[in-house]
């Protein structure tokens, strides 16, 4: 059976896709359940981590690494986005592992 990925797609999206794909998660079962969750625990994690250094990056008027930063949030963004239309639970990079850990089974 094919997984519905389009919540986990969306997730990345903005925090406006990740609200949309929390409800559309809210009522899903089994594997399709468990595979947007794992997605909306990885933006989660995500989010608050760019947040937290962003806001960190301007108070230090160090806006050169802030919008490195944000390119490279951008960057795994779209690589999130293409594991989730392939139907991979794929971590993001260096810190997805410990992502999932802090979370753990949240939005299932």
């Amino acid at each position: 059976m094919e997984k519905n990925k389009l919540p986990s797609i969306i997730t990345y999206i903005t925090i406006i896709g990740f609200i949309v794909a929390l409800v559309l998660n809210n009522d899903k079962q089994g594997d399709d359940k468990r595979f947007n969750a794992f997605h909306l625990r990885q933006s989660l994690g995500l989010l608050i981590l760019i947040t937290v250094l962003s806001t960190l990056l301007r108070l230090l008027h160090l806006d050169t690494v802030n919008g490195i930063l944000n390119l490279l949030y951008f960057i795994i963004c779209i690589l999130q986005i293409v594991g989730a239309a392939n139907g991979e639970y794929k971590y993001v990079p260096y810190i997805g592992k410990k992502i999932d850990q802090t979370f753990g089974r949240l939005f299932e």
